[in-house]
């Protein structure tokens, strides 16, 4: 499933539910599993066992044939932690050798984009050894989860299809939630255009929540903007999504030097997340710090590269080959998950800011791709710049200049996909 989708909390819930009627098992992270020993040994030293692994697997198929119960084993986010460095090799093996144990059942979860490069071929096509599901999150009951969440935050639901798939996410719900409720209608805009009001609004509302928390927060009204603002910059300029905790609690404490709780707070309002991964350079675990909410951080992050351009002509040139956003789209790296982001965030924010599309600033790439005769930059702009279209306020829709895009030789979005994304 893809990050947000609830795959962490639906292996929690299963391990809770069981507890609550005396079933064994037990949950591992896979952000606690290391590169220097293999999975066996991780998990005998998770569980902080003396005995063999052979063992372990004898005793918890003993127990669960004495219960009539199979005895659960779940493993969260193989991604995360030692990853595909340890995974890969060993997950075939592993899986066949619990299989061995009819009274054992095997959980593990993975993000979609990590699933092809840590489970090989041969063991996602073994139908008869194990069952792939994808968590799709609230996918199929939109209405219902939103009803709960509205009802939660005391909204009005929306009128209007909930068409976007980004509904089905749990925490970009929440997200949207908690903007709204801080809007001055307290209504979802029609078609949900105009993501950046609600992240406005969101902020505005988690400003509000953590001056009731503390009241030293109420003396700066811009305060939570900024941190969040300078944590973007900061991950930006390290070219990654993530920064170590060390990196993070530097940063505040040079930016925000009187307010010492406030990277522990956002990370309690699950702005930001605490986490842990195995560095594969140095097989050490690194405490990292990142936004919960990807697009979240992506819009900030653009938003805050754009604060310094004042006119069309800056922000153009800015876009050159070369020039510091340049770089974004040459080499391949369009599609980079560092990359990606940021590309999306603008292809909503250009126009909205200085009414330029993305496939404006960057016609020199496809002019130089045509020129070349290869490369699949300027299909990646122009998905960008069709999926963007969701997000933006109203206002911000040159319906004349999209359509002479759209008939133009640089476009190779289908008319009737631009159809589909304008009636979302």
């Amino acid at each position: 499933g893809e990050a947000g989708s609830g795959k962490s909390h639906l292996l929690g819930d299963i391990a809770f539910e069981r507890q609550k009627l005396n079933l064994p098992s037990f949950l591992l992270l896979g952000q606690h599993f290391k590169n220097s020993r293999n999975v066996e040994g991780n998990i005998l030293e998770l569980l902080g066992l003396n005995c063999s692994y052979e063992e372990l697997l004898q005793s918890a198929n003993s127990i669960g044939e004495q219960i009539g119960s199979r005895f659960l084993i779940l493993i969260d986010a193989l991604n995360e932690g030692a990853g595909a460095a340890l995974w890969k090799d060993e997950i075939e093996g592993f899986v066949h050798q619990i299989s061995q144990y009819p009274y054992i059942a095997l959980v593990m979860s993975v993000r979609t984009t990590y699933f092809n490069s840590l489970l090989p071929k041969t063991l996602r096509e073994n139908k008869r050894q194990i069952t792939i599901k994808n968590h799709e999150g609230f996918k199929g009951n939109e209405y219902k989860a939103l009803h709960l969440f509205c009802k939660h935050s005391g909204l009005k639901q929306p009128n209007f299809p909930i068409l976007s798939p980004e509904f089905s996410n749990p925490l970009f719900l929440m997200l949207i939630c908690e903007g709204v409720k801080n809007s001055p209608n307290k209504s979802f805009p029609q078609g949900f255009q105009g993501i950046s009001k609600t992240f406005k609004y969101y902020v505005d509302s988690l400003h509000e929540r953590l001056v009731k928390k503390r009241e030293t927060y109420a003396i700066r009204s811009d305060l939570i903007r900024e941190a969040i603002n300078k944590f973007s910059q900061k991950c930006f300029d390290n070219d990654d999504w993530v920064l170590k905790l060390n990196e993070a609690v530097t940063l505040f404490e040079k930016e925000f030097p009187n307010f010492k709780y406030l990277l522990n707070d956002l990370i309690q309002e699950s702005v930001f997340i605490r986490n842990i991964r195995n560095n594969y350079k140095t097989d050490e675990d690194e405490e990292i710090v990142y936004f919960a909410y990807e697009r979240f951080g992506d819009f900030f992050t653009a938003g805050k590269l754009l604060d310094k351009y004042n006119s069309k002509k800056e922000v153009k040139k800015a876009f050159e080959e070369n020039a510091e956003f340049g770089n974004l789209v040459q080499d391949g790296v369009v599609f980079y998950r560092e990359n990606r982001g940021i590309l999306e965030a603008f292809a909503v924010l250009l126009p909205e800011r200085f009414n330029l599309e993305l496939f404006e600033v960057y016609t020199w790439q496809f002019e130089k791709e045509k020129e070349e005769g290869f490369g699949n930059t300027a299909s990646w702009i122009s998905q960008y710049v069709i999926e963007g279209l969701k997000w933006r306020s109203i206002e911000s829709v040159d319906v004349e200049k999209l359509r002479k895009w759209l008939n133009g030789k640089y476009s190779d979005i289908s008319y009737d996909d631009y159809l589909v994304t304008i009636t979302e």
